[in-house]
């Protein structure tokens, strides 16, 4: 009895049990990734649509098996790493290796909310890699001592300087810059920085008093000045004799209510004048002046991810 709780009380016997248990885990995750059969989507998955209907789970998979080169990667450096753990002597290594794989994808197990089984199994693949550490502490203070010895840290006070100057110049320019695109909205974007843009619904196109042929047409003002034209999920080549459909950039004037379109190498098309009233936009573009032609096109706001929390 006293032999078996000596033998209970071994630390190699739960430094062995978890490193077996880590490895034998994951190998099976690698295999799969190498013979390129874990990121498969079903045929009704695979549908078109847009990225605001799909889900976390589809949107992981569809990524992570877009590529077969990486997919097969992956799974590389989570076999490679499994099998150096069932080795005493390269335990540490594949702890080490094993590490950046279980902690990105408890990561994205986490932020693309996949399956509730899924959540776990990462995190406790997590907590066993992190584990090997605690038993491996010996040998990693040692080499910290070691590293840390022999590194001599010795600035000179031109070259602090030099290095905080550049840090403040380079941080204030990027921050200033960054500052400045998060604040780049009109109130046709919504709120595209919380993932919650505007999407322009055509509704009605008129030519004076005479209502024209509805199209199925969505646009999209970018905060950026791009602007999209959308039928369904894929870009319109619809034409019409009044609706200039080569935009693909704008500015916007809100205090005159004016919007200037561009084509792609930025060339003036036309200019219109728009109404924002609730939900509904109004576009009207004067064609001729003499006889007087106007072309007015009116929207209905739909805000996209609006029932998505951030």
């Amino acid at each position: 009895m006293k032999k078996v709780l000596a033998f209970l009380k071994k630390k190699d016997l739960y430094f062995g049990i978890i490193r077996y248990a880590l490895a034998i885990s994951m190998m099976p995750y690698g295999i799969t990734k190498l013979f390129k059969t874990q990121f498969v989507l079903s045929q009704s998955l695979m549908d078109p649509t847009t990225l605001e209907k799909l889900s976390g789970k589809t949107l992981a998979w569809a990524f992570l098996g877009y590529s077969s080169w990486f997919e097969v990667l992956l799974g590389v450096f989570e076999l490679i790493p499994a099998l150096l753990l069932l080795f005493r002597r390269t335990t540490l290594m594949g702890a080490i290796l094993l590490l950046p794989v279980t902690l990105n994808v408890f990561l994205i197990n986490m932020a693309l909310d996949l399956w509730d089984e899924t959540k776990r199994i990462s995190l406790v693949l997590l907590v066993l890699n992190c584990l090997l550490f605690l038993f491996e502490w010996k040998k990693i203070r040692e080499v910290v001592l070691i590293v840390v010895g022999k590194v001599k840290l010795r600035f000179t006070g031109w070259e602090l300087a030099i290095n905080l100057l550049l840090l403040i110049g380079l941080n204030f320019v990027f921050i200033k810059q960054l500052t400045t695109y998060r604040k780049t909205e009109n109130e046709l974007t919504g709120d595209w920085f919380n993932n919650k843009p505007n999407e322009w619904i055509l509704k009605s196109e008129k030519l004076n008093d005479s209502t024209l042929i509805a199209r199925d047409i969505k646009v999209h003002f970018d905060a950026g000045g791009r602007y999209a034209e959308l039928a369904g999920n894929n870009t319109t080549n619809t034409s019409s004799s009044v609706f200039d459909n080569s935009r693909s950039s704008y500015t916007i004037d809100e205090k005159q209510k004016i919007i200037s379109f561009f084509d792609g190498n930025n060339t003036p098309l036309n200019t219109c004048t728009y109404a924002v009233t609730g939900n509904t936009l109004q576009i009207t573009r004067i064609i001729n002046k003499s006889p007087d032609k106007r072309f007015t096109q009116v929207f209905e706001k739909r805000v996209i991810n609006d029932n998505k929390s951030n």
